[in-house]
């Protein structure tokens, strides 16, 4: 029996890869909380320093139809 990876798995994971090669810091499936409800989960966060003074955050939600 062959197991069929999720299409958002393997679409998060194929920005987490691409993400990586461009030097970026990449987290996924970081659980977000409000009031102690789990609210939502961010898909990719992403971390660059690009100099000692520039810091860039950014955060990724992933769609794949």
């Amino acid at each position: 029996m062959i197991k069929k990876i999720n299409k958002g798995f393997a679409m998060e994971e194929r920005l987490r890869i691409y993400f990586l090669q461009s030097g970026y810091y990449v987290a996924r499936g970081i659980p977000f909380k409000y009031k102690k409800f789990d609210i939502t989960d961010i898909d990719i966060w992403l971390y660059n320093r690009t100099s000692s003074v520039s810091r860039e955050i950014a955060i990724v939600d992933v769609n794949y139809l």
